[in-house]
């Protein structure tokens, strides 16, 4: 969905940001330590298995700080993530 057709993109994600803050310091039922957003659990196991996504410029700007402070890179697995 192209959010800039119904609002700025920024303003929509300091809004969206503000709910999921909401929903994280939501008092607990009793025997819960924490509440999550809607698929976050889900996100997180996805995460384990597979990797953080990452945008293209996050890649490049790891890489080119790997390269000046000589390190090995090669394990950066540059994939395309949806919507980048």
């Amino acid at each position: 969905m192209n959010v800039s057709a119904f609002e700025d993109p920024s303003r929509f994600k300091n809004r969206v940001d503000g709910v999921i803050r909401q929903i994280q310091q939501s008092s607990t039922a009793p025997g819960f330590e924490r509440v999550y957003p809607p698929g976050h659990l889900e996100a997180q196991q996805r995460y384990r298995q597979e990797g953080i996504p990452l945008n293209p410029q996050t890649l490049a700007e790891l890489a080119k700080t790997a390269k000046e402070l000589d390190v090995d890179a090669s394990a950066l697995e540059i994939r395309r993530v949806a919507g980048c």
